[in-house]
């Protein structure tokens, strides 16, 4: 039996026999057809990150909406108890200057007591927030430099003493 390699010899436009170019490739309806194709699927991909994008935009505005109202409830109840507290100190203080007055029969005394208290009272408090925020600093940067110093697998530089420059001797 004798093979033969069949391709298409026909006559070409300019007359000669050969292999004609298009053989084997789709015809024009079907190349037609699958760009159509082409083209509503790439029209639905686009729709679609058009449609993900849009639900994205509405999630983060409706996160924002979210926050924003938590932060706006925080505040008014951080405002009432900070009134409540004020409030309460106002009564108090007003409580021991009163008591003070009584104790002594002169009402002087008394607001000397009361303002002392609060005084004393906010020095403490401001001593105390100072205090407890130094110290959370200088843990931070001791953590920084031991982190820094692990980094570089060395032991941090210790600090030098300053040298004066050296003299040039003269001859």
């Amino acid at each position: 039996m004798i093979q033969s390699d069949e391709k298409s010899t026909t006559t070409t436009n300019d007359g000669r026999g050969g292999v004609d170019p298009r053989a084997g490739e789709p015809e024009e309806s079907e190349l037609a057809a699958v760009l159509r194709q082409t083209k509503r699927d790439i029209r639905d991909f686009f729709d679609n990150v058009s449609r993900i994008a849009s639900l994205e935009v509405q999630r983060l505005k409706l996160r924002a909406t979210d926050k924003l109202l938590r932060g706006a409830t925080f505040a008014v109840f951080g405002i009432a108890g900070l009134a409540c507290a004020i409030y309460a100190s106002i009564l108090v203080v007003s409580g021991i200057r009163g008591a003070v007055a009584e104790w002594t029969g002169r009402a002087w005394i008394g607001d000397l007591a009361a303002g002392a208290l609060v005084l004393g009272l906010f020095a403490f408090g401001f001593s105390f927030i100072r205090g407890r925020a130094r110290k959370s600093v200088l843990a931070r940067v001791a953590e920084m430099k031991a982190r820094a110093a692990a980094s570089t697998g060395s032991a941090p530089p210790a600090p030098r003493a300053p040298t004066a420059p050296a003299k040039e001797k003269s001859r």
